[in-house]
Parts: structure tokens; sequence; C-alpha cells
């Protein structure tokens, strides 16, 4: 399995985050802050320069209010 920034699985992780991002109709500076983190943090994941851990996946889902198995069944394409 390839670790790369760039792998499909990453790219398609960090594509959700953001859509996810946007339907909840906040903007990157916002969502940092709801996090504590940078707006650097929030842009280098959602271009794939930043891998993320499952906490981190975890906190960002739960600012966003978006259900973490619900999530994770589109992102793995489960049914």
């Amino acid at each position: 399995m390839t670790r790369s920034l760039y792998s499909p699985r990453n790219k398609k992780l960090s594509q959700m985050l953001k859509e996810e991002r946007k339907k909840a109709g906040i903007i990157q500076k916002d969502l940092a802050e709801i996090l504590g983190e940078t707006h650097t943090f929030v842009t280098k994941y959602e271009n794939c320069e930043r891998r993320l851990d499952v906490d981190e996946i975890e906190r960002i889902l739960k600012a966003l209010k978006v259900n973490a198995k619900d999530f994770f069944s589109r992102l793995y394409n489960w049914k």
C-alpha cells in the first residue's frame, strides 16, 4: 500500500473533507479556528500537502457535524 501524499485514497479523502466543509458553509479560516489550528493546517490537507491521522480526521468531522461512519462508508465505498 502506498503512503504517498498523492495516493488516490488520500486525494479522495482531501476532496471529500473539502466538500463537507463547503456544504457546511464554513471557510477554511473559520474551520481552522474551530479546530484550534492554523489556516495553513486546513489548506495543506485540502491540497494533499499533508496527511491526516485518524484523530485529526475525527476532530474535523465533528467540527463539520459529519457522521464518521457515513463518511468512511462513502470513502471506502462500503454498502
